[in-house]
């Protein structure tokens, strides 16, 4: 399944691609962010955020896992992210 963008007042969210990595790693190098998500390294790498952005695109194309960049629509840059887990297409469901 394609990753639709949906599109808000002030955000975008979308697809991510290997462009932006650069604004991943700088918002997700943080401690406090690290603190409570026991899978995210710290300090958190750009090499760090090239192979997380590889890893959404891959469990996307399998259709595990669906993971959307959060754009602020006026810089262009991805300010977080969420992550559709357990999809379940015949129930249409997921968590």
């Amino acid at each position: 399944m394609p990753i639709p963008t949906l599109t808000g007042k002030s955000i975008r969210l979308r697809k991510l691609k290997l462009s932006d990595a650069e604004s991943i790693q700088r918002y997700a190098n943080r401690r406090e962010i690290a603190r409570y998500l026991p899978r995210m390294p710290y300090p958190y790498t750009l090499d760090d955020a090239r192979k997380w952005i590889t890893t959404t695109v891959r469990n996307a194309h399998a259709g595990k896992n669906y993971a959307f960049g959060i754009e602020d629509k006026g810089s262009g840059e991805i300010v977080g992210m969420i992550e559709l887990f357990n999809v379940n297409k015949n129930d249409r469901n997921v968590e």
